[in-house]
């Protein structure tokens, strides 16, 4: 709920400077409507690693890059 509540641009901030493994158990228990804009406010190299870790963890089929 912490960074359900931040400003997308400060949670993305944090987001950022986090473990993986961390980061990854956090965002799992957040609503996707809020984790919406804080990856628009991420980087795009970070927010596609998170995604790919995400779909990865998901067993979703990996995209040919």
């Amino acid at each position: 709920k912490i960074y359900e509540t931040m400003k997308p641009k400060e949670a993305a901030a944090v987001f950022e400077g986090l473990d993986k493994d961390v980061l990854m158990a956090v965002i799992g228990r957040m609503r996707e409507s809020k984790l919406a804009p804080i990856f628009g406010a991420m980087t795009p190299q970070k927010a596609a690693e998170i995604t790919a870790l995400r779909a990865q963890r998901s067993n979703l089929p990996t995209l040919p890059q």
